[in-house]
């Protein structure tokens, strides 16, 4: 099943390697080394959705995702048919996520696609970003020292 995901490109970084993990939050400090988490929501289309509407609904609730403690990005999507919503989420790391999904969040989003989602998640040590023309690596845990 193909997803269409919405990306904002931006020539500003063209060349730049990013390490995520060493741009701290108020929630998570990760001395031990950070490892970036990928979360996917997806939850079945309600009855007469179109993807017009569900594009409408997408821009309405993006805002909210801007400024989150450890969120990189979110894609909203669905499927080619319609018939599948989605939210992609790029974290910081797998304790900002599960900080963030809270009940009260999982009661809101049910609320608004009518469906209980099911959840995908998954540790992810790179992100390439082809058209910003940049890498962004997980900070490696620190070795112990040499004996």
């Amino acid at each position: 099943m193909a997803f269409y995901v919405y990306i904002r490109a931006s020539s500003s970084h063209i060349g730049r390697s990013r390490n995520l993990c060493a741009e701290p939050t108020a929630r998570s400090a990760q001395p031990r080394g950070c490892r970036m988490h990928c979360v996917l929501w997806s939850y079945p289309a309600p009855a007469g959705l179109t993807k017009a509407r569900a594009d409408e609904l997408f821009a309405q609730t993006a805002q909210i995702y801007v400024g989150v403690p450890g969120l990189v990005r979110k894609y909203f999507g669905y499927s080619d048919d319609g018939a599948t919503i989605v939210g992609v989420y790029l974290w910081r790391s797998k304790a900002d996520a599960d900080a963030f999904y809270s009940p009260e969040w999982i009661a809101g989003v049910t609320s608004r696609w009518g469906a209980m989602p099911a959840k995908s998640e998954w540790h992810v040590p790179q992100v390439v970003e082809s058209a910003e023309g940049r890498v962004i690596r997980e900070e490696a845990a620190p070795r112990a020292a040499a004996e």
